[in-house]
């Protein structure tokens, strides 16, 4: 376990909880949806490390690993879009896209971006999608050929998406470049084999780096939702993915750091959790505080109880749904 991703993760997952609390909060800067493309650099440093270290049985392992949980808040979506539409307008719950949704089938709804009926999955459609040709390569070819095979295969996918039906559902879905900032993973993979410490001269420099990759993403993110459009002048990999990977790059030279620091270990351990439920708690206490409590959306008991609550939600549902459930799948797929 690197301490150093938990860490990069457990902070991902902070900054996709303001950047949806902020929505509510016109006087909040509006900026955090850069953690999704921290987390798809880190998914590509990951499995590309699982890939050439311990490879057996990696789809249905990560399958176990997102699968219960997302089927769970899924179908808790879809019951509620059915007996409630007016609190998920966008969302039409019918059983076509349940099914698509519950696959991780990309299509378009009434608004025509491509998410399935809990929105927040519209990112684990891509995860899925990686692990997918992750999965197929490494059937195909020795472990030592990993980084060469999926950096080709990613390439390809992307430029054939965009030059071949470029409207179509399937090639918007994988010629998007946030495929890219998956790769950008896989090469930090290949090139992160020095290690630095505190005593090394360049320990200083690390942390400069860390910091002014950080302060680029909070500014870029910014820039775009502040209503520059700034993805409209440069594509979001180089925007946000680089950046991404240039702070995970940094971050793992200073794995020392966070060794002994549990509450990030088990931060990191909760960010799927957290990032499952928290658009669903923010959502609910806005309505209670603004709807019964007679409360500003601005107010900052709600902002800051909104915060707390999803941290502290999403590691009991860590604790006591999804890691259950994974265990008891594992134990029913005898692994």
């Amino acid at each position: 376990m690197l301490y150093s991703i938990q860490f990069a993760r457990a902070l991902a997952a902070l900054f996709v909880v303001y950047f949806h609390i902020a929505h509510h909060v016109a006087i909040l800067p509006q900026f955090g949806a850069f953690g999704v493309d921290v987390f798809f650099v880190i998914s590509g440093f990951i499995i590309a490390k699982v890939a050439s270290e311990t490879p057996q049985y990696f789809f249905l392992k990560r399958l176990i690993r997102i699968v219960p949980l997302y089927w769970i808040f899924t179908l808790i979506v879809f019951l509620v879009a059915k007996i409630n539409p007016e609190l998920f307008k966008s969302t039409i719950p019918t059983i076509e896209n349940l099914l698509k949704s519950l696959f991780f089938i990309p299509y378009s709804g009434v608004d025509d971006i491509i998410k399935p009926l809990y929105f927040i999955g519209w990112s684990l459609n891509y995860e899925m999608f990686f692990y997918v040709m992750s999965s197929i390569l490494l059937s195909l070819f020795c472990r030592g050929k990993f980084h060469l095979s999926i950096t080709l295969s990613l390439l390809l996918v992307y430029m054939f998406s965009n030059l071949i039906a470029p409207m179509s559902i399937v090639s918007r879905f994988s010629g998007n470049s946030l495929v890219l900032e998956f790769l950008i993973g896989v090469l930090i993979h290949k090139a992160s084999s020095v290690k630095y410490d505190n005593q090394n001269p360049c320990f200083a420099f690390v942390i400069v780096i860390l910091i002014f990759s950080l302060s680029s993403l909070i500014y870029l993110d910014w820039l775009e939702y502040s209503g520059l459009n700034l993805f409209g002048i440069i594509s979001r990999v180089i925007a946000l993915g680089i950046p991404s990977g240039v702070f995970i790059y940094s971050i793992l030279h200073l794995e020392h750091l966070f060794q002994k620091a549990d509450f990030v270990r088990l931060l990191g351990d909760s960010t799927y959790s957290i990032y499952l439920i928290h658009p669903i708690l923010i959502e609910a206490i806005y309505f209670i505080g603004l709807r019964y409590l007679a409360l500003e959306s601005s107010n900052l008991y709600l902002v800051v109880i909104s915060f707390f609550l999803c941290l502290i939600a999403g590691i009991i549902v860590h604790l006591y749904i999804e890691k259950p459930s994974i265990r008891w799948v594992r134990k029913l797929c005898r692994l």
